[in-house]
């Protein structure tokens, strides 16, 4: 990432990863491995009862149409955003400040 900043004539004031000094793994409120009152939502149970509401909202018209496949596609998401975060090959919390200095031709 820095480097393609470097490329496209950036210069790097400050970067850090923000995950790194965090005491709570970032990804744990979707982790489904990670049990509590607060997380039940993201588990098997959680993920049914879930499923279930949406789709009895979306048949009765209080919900809109396709509102369970966007409910679905998020599960997915989230499960590929906490195998990444295990894996530590994504983060949410990298920060960089860059400026992109004036060159002589403006």
């Amino acid at each position: 990432c820095l480097e393609a900043l470097k490329q496209a004539g950036f210069e790097i004031i400050w970067e850090k990863d923000l995950s790194k000094e965090s005491p709570v793994p970032w990804y744990e409120s979707f982790d489904k491995d990670n049990f509590s009152l607060s997380s039940l939502r993201v588990t098997l149970v959680g993920r049914i009862f879930t499923r279930s509401m949406i789709k009895a909202l979306e048949f009765v018209g209080l919900a809109p149409k396709g509102s369970l496949r966007v409910q679905c596609f998020l599960e997915k998401a989230a499960e590929g955003l906490v195998a990444g975060g295990k894996k530590e090959i994504f983060t949410p919390m990298y920060f960089f400040l860059v400026r992109k200095p004036l060159s002589d031709n403006n």
